[in-house]
């Protein structure tokens, strides 16, 4: 792909709203930007400001971050939708608090966003027999018994299926 001119790196970064002040010298070089909301300069790719948004300098897009920031009744709620309780506090998606089991009760810290994406919501004890209970399954159906091993066990000639 051809390098962009000024002008058509100026056109993407207003598309997304953000506005180039420094001169551009290619997709890999920091150039000059202004913040929409401050108009402080700073200096960052301009596949950074078009691809991922960051329009932003470093003080006004934490703090937009942090006002996105779900509450804890939000926060709840989500757990309570995928069959978990939260106990402990909540910090953020990747600060570990305290989880209830919905099989045996038993308290377990767990980064939020595992819980929520419905990945790990059962604590060490039923998620490994949960586990183990699949690999069994999953072992007892994948070998073809034929009447001359019956009762040999798995051998060379055995098919698995993976």
């Amino acid at each position: 792909m051809a390098k962009l001119t000024q002008k058509e790196a100026k056109k993407r970064a207003k598309s997304v709203g953000g506005e180039l002040i420094g001169k551009y010298d290619g997709c890999n070089t920091k150039t000059e930007f202004k913040c929409p909301q401050c108009n402080e300069t700073f200096f960052r790719r301009l596949d950074d400001v078009v691809r991922k948004n960051l329009i932003y300098c470093r003080n006004c897009g934490k703090k937009r971050r942090t006002n996105l920031m779900i509450t804890q009744e939000e926060a709840e709620k989500r757990a309570k939708d995928v069959g978990c309780e939260l106990i402990g506090k909540y910090k953020g998606k990747d600060t570990k608090t305290e989880f209830k089991c919905p099989k045996c009760n038993q308290i377990f810290i767990r980064a939020p966003h595992s819980v929520c994406n419905a990945k790990l919501i059962y604590c060490r004890t039923c998620g490994k027999h949960k586990k183990n209970t699949l690999k069994r399954l999953a072992g007892a159906t994948s070998r073809t018994i034929t009447l001359s091993n019956w009762g040999k066990g798995p051998t060379r000639s055995s098919k698995h299926v993976k």
